[in-house]
């Protein structure tokens, strides 16, 4: 199995010391953010990267509570009230995928069991957008080619102050649409675009 690296500070994949594209930026060129000012952009990344690292240490049995930001807790609670509401059970937390067949890497939020079925969860802390659609498509993908398992339902978890909102994301279209990312991906990196 191949060993992969995240670099945060400049968002980066490596897979045996090689660069390898992460799902996000697979993905960027379905993003318009160019409505919205830098400094918020910004100031909402800087969140969804503390909501994250909240719900995983929670997650993980580590997390000083006394010690979060309010903003941070408030949405660490809508992660809480999700798991007491659906009885999410927690299997795989913030996993390192890569898919050898399609030269991709990212990072699974969580994957469990929702009721009787296996999932793959996304965290989100910003607005709702179909792209989570292709995203968790991706992460499956890999993870199943990496590890076998099999999941029977993706969603996006979009957290908001002390609640949440659920969404299914199931139509086949979402993995033809990554790959039609990819292969543009692959096209304009050959052609100097």
């Amino acid at each position: 199995m191949s060993y992969v690296d995240f670099i945060p500070d400049d968002h980066r994949y490596e897979v045996d010391g090689r660069v390898v594209p992460s799902v996000t930026q697979i993905l960027a060129p379905l993003y318009d953010w160019s409505g919205v000012p830098p400094e918020v952009l910004a100031r909402a990344a800087e969140r969804g990267t503390a909501v994250h690292k909240a719900c995983e240490l929670y997650d993980l049995e580590i997390l000083d509570e006394d010690g979060l930001d309010a903003e941070v807790a408030s949405y660490l609670a809508g992660w809480k009230k999700f798991l007491v509401d659906t009885g999410f059970k927690v299997e795989r937390v913030e996993v390192r995928v890569y898919s050898p067949t399609h030269e991709y890497a990212g990072t699974t939020d969580r994957t469990g069991r929702l009721g009787r079925n296996s999932v793959l969860l996304d965290l989100k802390s910003g607005v709702i957008t179909p792209v989570t659609g292709p995203q968790t498509a991706a992460y499956e993908k890999a993870l199943t080619e990496q590890t076998g398992a099999k999941f029977s339902r993706r969603y996006g978890l979009y957290l908001r102050p002390g609640d949440y909102r659920l969404i299914r994301y199931d139509t086949t279209t979402d993995w033809l649409v990554f790959q039609a990312a990819r292969n543009l991906m692959t096209w304009r990196q050959n052609h100097g675009c």
